[in-house]
């Protein structure tokens, strides 16, 4: 079904080239499933075995995949720092909730209403979110109702219209179990349209940003077309990465070798978070743009990433190590 009324540039280019409406959609092979599953578990099964009876289901995530192969201090040093909610995250929780409303509820209401209704609907909330909110002062809360209908107002400038006939999901939490649910791959897809058709990949995954895209952005949407693969038995035939800000793209074709690839991620990933979990050696340090935002840099513990920080070091990029 073609988007109604006239688009703009930005909205063609999205309708042509980022969702490639009315492209031809690949068709894989009906046991790939099934193989990648095979070879990942085949991985990882050493490393369940190695895991304390008790020690209920092992989940992995983008984040910590990520962190880990990006510098494994990183990773330490995040793990012992409690979760807290902060006004930016707070102000992506809510733009995507604003944004699921009108893909639901589509001209109901213009962005700005729709975000003081997102940003009310939080408050009133009993979860740890609703408190946050609820905590911040007048000009603050005034300040993230802003924040979060310029999202939306993006969002509804720069997409065409999503037609129901696309099957648009917002906001979905993901998973898919691994030998013999030991194992959980988890994530949450910011937007995913389509759904596959026999043995056709038919699903584009996409995920929000606010700032620029980034090289490890790249490594969330194949991990992200894995656990599709895994999950439904189907590809997607596309994941990107959209900033909102910048109004731009970074989109990956799903192949096979491809897949295959993230298998291999997952388990070299999987493999230091063992041993590091375990105590077994100490964590690589690998200086990289990241120690900005770990807790160790930033205070000083950790010597590399201050002295990357003063501009003392170049960055160590993945596989130098």
């Amino acid at each position: 079904m073609q988007p109604n009324g006239a688009l703009t540039p930005r909205q063609r280019n999205i309708l042509d080239h980022l969702i490639d409406f009315g492209g031809e959609r690949p068709t894989f092979e009906a046991d790939l499933a099934d193989r990648l599953r095979t070879r990942l578990e085949a991985g990882l099964a050493p490393l369940v075995a190695s895991r304390r009876p008790d020690a209920g289901t092992w989940r992995l995530t983008k984040r910590s995949l990520i962190e880990v192969r990006t510098c494994e201090g990183l990773h330490m040093a995040r793990r012992q720092e409690p979760f807290e909610w902060s006004t930016a995250i707070a102000r992506g929780s809510l733009a995507h909730r604003a944004i699921e409303r009108l893909l639901i509820d589509a001209g109901s209401r213009p962005p700005l209403e729709q975000a003081r209704a997102t940003v009310e609907r939080a408050c009133d909330g009993d979860d740890e979110l609703g408190g946050f909110v609820r905590g911040l002062d007048d000009d603050d809360r005034a300040d993230l109702v802003r924040d979060v209908s310029n999202a939306a107002v993006e969002f509804v400038s720069q997409w065409p219209p999503i037609s129901a006939a696309w099957t648009p999901r917002v906001e979905v939490p993901v998973r898919a179990d691994l030998c013999n649910g030991a194992v959980a791959l988890k994530g949450v897809y910011d937007l995913a349209l389509g759904r596959p058709h026999g043995s056709e990949a038919r699903v584009l995954i996409v995920d929000f940003k606010s700032g620029a895209i980034h090289p490890d952005h790249l490594d969330e949407l194949r991990f992200y077309a894995l656990v599709e693969t895994l999950r439904a038995e189907v590809p997607p035939y596309r994941v990107a990465a959209y900033s909102l800000e910048g109004a731009g793209y970074r989109v990956e074709v799903v192949r096979e070798e491809m897949l295959h690839g993230v298998v291999d991620w997952i388990v070299e990933g999987a493999t230091a978070l063992a041993a590091l979990g375990s105590g077994e050696r100490e964590p690589l340090l690998s200086p990289s743009p990241l120690c900005a935002y770990c807790p160790a840099a930033t205070a000083g513990t950790c010597v590399p990433g201050r002295e990357y920080l003063e501009g003392r070091v170049r960055p160590v990029r993945t596989g130098e190590r």
